[in-house]
């Protein structure tokens, strides 16, 4: 949040969008991960996956991905960058049924921190009430 209020600037009721997300939206979506004595475990993730940052070699077929910003994450947040885009994801952390509400705080955070005059702020108050 700090990065994004040092890219984007300050804007209207930050500090109740932070508050209402640390207090209750990160406990009740990314709580679960760690219940019943499951671990989440950090993975070292790729940390820009997306179209302009894969190709494929016309002569072999092969895929190529380049462009990284490696760092230690869930693994839920390699995907989070593809929201809407994915079909099927491998290695949907338990509880399974909460990877959506996950994803979208992966995503809007993402994009917080990575680009300037993204839809962040909109989306902040938008999911208040997930």
């Amino acid at each position: 949040m700090q990065l994004n209020r040092e890219r984007n600037g300050v804007w209207k009721n930050l500090e109740q969008v932070v508050d209402r997300r640390i207090t209750h939206v990160v406990p009740q979506v990314l709580g679960p991960l760690e219940a019943e004595g499951r671990v989440v475990k950090p993975t070292l993730i790729h940390g820009d996956l997306w179209d302009g940052n894969i190709g494929t070699d016309l002569e072999t077929g092969e895929t190529y991905v380049f462009d990284t910003s490696v760092y230690y994450a869930h693994n839920e947040m390699e995907v989070a960058m593809w929201r809407g885009r994915l079909n099927k994801v491998d290695g949907i952390s338990e509880p399974a049924e909460q990877f959506d509400d996950r994803n979208r705080i992966y995503h809007t955070l993402h994009e917080s921190a990575c680009h300037d005059g993204s839809s962040f702020q909109e989306e902040c108050y938008e999911n208040m009430n997930i």
